[in-house]
């Protein structure tokens, strides 16, 4: 019962069927555009997740405060995927008549939406700054190594 339409036919100049609405879906199928949709949507199912293709990027969506639904497959982010369903900041589908129920269930429940979001938002800020705190700890670990097979204490001036 939703009417939908793509991004990449109304960029070629297709005009709508019908003006869309709120109560819509558009179907964004283009690269480099999502992060500015995602803050005006009601929820989000991640692409190709429902396909052995390895799922598209639920971060995102989930730091803007979005629902987030994938399917089965998200091999490309399996500690982030962790992460998430372990806060119980998305839904993990089975198979596309699941996706259907679950989408129907949530826009039904603008309170656990609301939950979902915020769940995301927390989950996903949690983990900011491992990439500088990592790369901080390799630095650190090859400066040690370095002043093990130089002689030359670590911090040391030359």
């Amino acid at each position: 019962g939703l009417r939908a339409d793509r991004k990449s036919r109304l960029d070629k100049g297709a005009v709508a069927v019908t003006p869309l609405t709120a109560d819509d879906v558009l179907l964004v199928d283009t690269t480099g555009e999502l992060m500015g949709f995602y803050p005006h949507a009601a929820l989000v199912f991640v692409g190709k997740s429902l396909t052995a293709q390895g799922a598209q990027n639920m971060i995102e969506p989930g730091l803007c405060g979005v629902p987030v639904l994938v399917g089965p497959h998200t091999q490309n982010f399996r500690p982030v995927m962790a992460d998430l369903l372990a806060a119980q900041a998305l839904l993990q589908v089975a198979d596309a008549a699941s996706l259907e129920s679950e989408i129907a269930r949530l826009l039904a429940s603008p309170a656990e939406r609301t939950l979902l979001g915020q769940r995301a938002v927390k989950a996903v800020e949690s983990r900011r700054g491992v990439v500088a705190r990592s790369a901080q700890r390799l630095l650190a670990a090859l400066r040690d190594y370095s002043a093990m097979r130089t002689g030359v204490p670590s911090g040391a001036s030359m």
